[in-house]
């Protein structure tokens, strides 16, 4: 289990795109069922308060960067759903290999599916995109850790941040240059 729960967030969205591919309905009931799950899990599980030791960081590694495959996925998902286009070998790329009938979604969607498509996608750009591509940018002696956190950042936009946070906070944290420290009664 310990390791188990750092592959939640990509066996969240395997569940996401699996439900939506079932049709109508199902995006929005994902969205409910999702947002209750993360709530009751807040409210009823202990935060943890130890620090935990791992002898395979490896796994945590793979954890991580398995995100990115599963954002180009769902973000081509979302995509298709929302044009007016077809391509053909999107369509059997999608029913060969994962098995979802993206005509029948897209056919089937109602608003409310696609608000919920939208609002699921920006929750897993943030799971799965900004959270993990803050902590590869720490890495900065890795390239590997760089190029793929800076892809993750590309889903929310956020590029700059591994520029700024990393070579620009860091380096200035808590002095006058910071932009990111809060500063007391200064042109309040």
């Amino acid at each position: 289990m310990k390791y188990l729960k750092h592959f939640f967030p990509s066996i969240f969205i395997i569940t996401a795109l699996f439900t939506f591919s079932l049709g109508s309905n199902y995006p929005t009931i994902f969205l409910f069922g999702f947002s209750a799950f993360i709530i009751l899990g807040d409210a009823l599980l202990k935060k943890q308060t130890t620090v935990q030791k791992f002898s395979y960081p490896s796994i945590l590694n793979l954890s991580i960067y398995i995100n990115l495959p599963f954002l180009f996925i769902l973000i081509f998902f979302v995509v298709f759903i929302f044009s007016s286009y077809s391509p053909i070998w999107f369509v059997n790329f999608y029913d060969k290999f994962l098995f979802i009938d993206l005509i029948n979604i897209k056919s089937t969607a109602t608003l409310l599916d696609k608000i919920s498509i939208i609002i699921t996608t920006t929750l897993f750009i943030g799971i799965l995109g900004t959270v993990p591509g803050h902590e590869l940018t720490h890495r900065k002696k890795n390239k590997l850790d760089m190029f793929i956190g800076n892809w993750m950042l590309a889903f929310s936009w956020d590029c700059a941040f591994a520029i700024e946070h990393v070579y620009g906070h860091h380096k200035y944290v808590g002095l006058p240059q910071d932009p990111a420290t809060a500063k007391r009664g200064e042109n309040l």
